[in-house]
């Protein structure tokens, strides 16, 4: 697969696919992956730009093009006011190539640290110790059909922020995150969209909080990851729920805090729509389709080349 450079960001919407088995809508086939993968002229420029400094560092690991382009199109979460509209003089493209120098490193340092393998092999197991661990917290990974975009629905009720202790416990912590939302990043259009998080939070007066872990937590891969927020949806907040948000929002950055919204409403759990017809088959479930989400990015991101 090669790069495409097309100045529309706006290719003609695919009809999601219907789960055989489930309804749940799936992600479009193949043959719109090509719309999906174009850049413009000027962020090819910069992912081929990134591409070489990385390459000239002996202190930085190469990465596939597809993650020199997921860096690229995430760039207003490293460089402040970042504007896509904003000419590029070469003093500001010095910048922006240097702040996304200090992310692939951060990255870099990230994966390191909690032994992030970042194959599909190590994305599962993963995956699995986790809904093993924290087990009913995640609900399920999503397509958005009217967005055109991908996201997690979980119940942080029953996340358990005080479990991580061995280097083990956070491998699969903060590697979780890393996998479901690098997955939730097929393609370019599905990055410029950005993610979606629904947390229900009914029932948060008996969670285990950390605001330690919650803060390392987005020290250590919140501003190291390259993902773009659409919105974060906080279901059902009660006192315990909207302190731990207002314990946090001091220390998330301005891209992040204008994406969340506190005390949305459905009129029931959201946890009771997707934990049926039983709990083991839920979970199974939504196991299968992270599997396919991750896959799908695996693939495309190997074939994927920048020209």
């Amino acid at each position: 697969m090669q790069a495409n450079n097309d100045n529309d960001h706006n290719p003609p919407p695919p009809q999601a696919q219907p789960d055989p088995q489930y309804g749940l809508p799936l992600p479009p086939p193949d043959p719109y992956l090509e719309e999906n993968f174009r850049l413009t002229e000027q962020e090819r420029q910069d992912a081929l730009a990134l591409k070489a400094a990385v390459e000239a560092d002996d202190a930085l690991v190469n990465l596939d093009d597809f993650q020199y382009v997921q860096f690229v199109l995430a760039k207003s979460h490293y460089v402040p006011n970042h504007n896509d509209n904003t000419d590029h003089d070469n003093n500001t493209t010095d910048r922006h190539l240097e702040a996304l120098l200090e992310a692939v490193a951060g990255l870099q340092a990230f994966k390191e640290e909690y032994n992030i393998q970042d194959t599909m092999e190590d994305g599962m197991e993963v995956l699995r110790g986790f809904m093993r661990l924290q087990p009913l917290a995640l609900l399920s990974v999503a397509y958005d059909e009217e967005f055109q975009n991908y996201g997690l629905i979980y119940d942080r009720s029953r996340c358990n922020f005080r479990k991580p202790k061995t280097p083990e416990d956070w491998h699969i912590f903060l590697g979780c995150p890393y996998y479901l939302f690098n997955s939730f990043c097929p393609d370019f259009h599905s990055m410029r969209q950005g993610i979606f998080l629904i947390g229900e939070c009914q029932g948060m007066q008996n969670s285990r909080m950390s605001m330690d872990v919650c803060r390392k937590i987005y020290d250590h891969f919140t501003v190291n990851v390259p993902i773009k927020y659409r919105s974060i949806k906080f279901f059902h907040t009660n006192v315990v729920a909207n302190i731990s948000y207002s314990m946090m929002k001091p220390f998330l950055p301005r891209n992040i805090k204008e994406r969340i919204a506190v005390g949305c409403q459905f009129g029931a759990n959201i946890s009771e729509l997707y934990l049926l017809p039983n709990q083991d088959i839920a979970m199974e479930r939504t196991l299968r389709r992270m599997e396919d989400f991750l896959r799908r990015r695996y693939h495309n991101q190997a074939r994927y080349k920048l020209k």
